[in-house]
């Protein structure tokens, strides 16, 4: 998991078929590591950082905006395109 996580419709859209229940990453087997934990003490000031410059750049904007769309084409009714139902 990312300590700064950046916007991206990717992470907001249903990818594979969700009735699977076995996902790409089952299959790999985990590494034993051990966290150094440099970052930790310049997390907070990091964050602040990136979500300023996320809130004034016009690509993040833009990401942002296609997050909405999808978002909110998700929460639409399906209607039927025949006439007579």
């Amino acid at each position: 998991m990312p300590d700064i996580i950046l916007p991206d419709v990717l992470n907001y859209r249903l990818i594979g078929d969700p009735r699977s229940k076995i996902a790409a990453l089952d299959t790999i087997p985990s590494v034993n590591y051990s966290k150094l934990h440099l970052v930790q003490p310049y997390l907070d000031e990091l964050r602040r950082r990136s979500s300023a410059r996320t809130a004034t750049n016009q690509d993040s904007i833009y990401t942002r905006q296609d997050i909405d769309l999808f978002q909110n084409a998700g929460r639409q009714t399906p209607r039927s395109m025949n006439a007579n139902v």
